[in-house]
């Protein structure tokens, strides 16, 4: 029994050791998001200590190297409205986010009302099945209590 736990402790381990080896990006970083445009492009995440990541975006490539706090961040070219080309960002892993555009970011929060959902409105969920808006994108953030800043939350973004 003791034997059993031990091995299945240490594939745990090392397992999550080269999970977390892995270059990655914030959740607010991902495929169908929009990023403001006419500004240049931040963009950050964590890799290993030392380890080289490559940013690539159009004709632009950019490359850094994680500090020792795991922390890179990058800056692209500008971009217009109107729909981008997608980003890859390589370390070790490889991310290919696609459906991007360069538009309008409007941020919203504070309001407990913001949460209703238009399909629980009279006539919502019609107009739901019949909005075409492909260009409206929605990042939606998850909820959560800390006593301290985060360098993450949880979301994705949605067409």
């Amino acid at each position: 029994m003791k034997k059993s736990f031990l091995a299945r402790a240490l594939f745990f381990f090392a397992c999550a050791t080269a999970a977390f080896a892995d270059v990655s990006l914030p959740a607010s970083y991902g495929s169908h998001m929009v990023l403001q445009r006419d500004v240049p492009i931040r963009l950050r995440g964590w890799a290993d200590p030392g380890e080289a990541v490559t940013v690539t975006h159009g004709d632009a490539v950019v490359r850094t190297t994680a500090a020792p706090d795991r922390r890179w961040a990058v800056e692209l070219p500008a971009r217009p409205a109107g729909e981008i080309p997608d980003l890859i960002v390589q370390g070790k892993n490889k991310f290919v986010l696609g459906d991007l555009l360069a538009g309008d970011v409007w941020l919203c929060s504070g309001q407990s009302n913001m949460e209703f959902k238009l399909p629980r409105a009279e006539g919502g969920a019609e107009a739901v099945a019949a909005a075409t808006h492909p260009r409206i994108r929605l990042f939606g953030v998850g909820r959560k209590v800390a006593g301290t800043p985060q360098d993450d939350v949880r979301g994705e973004w949605t067409a």
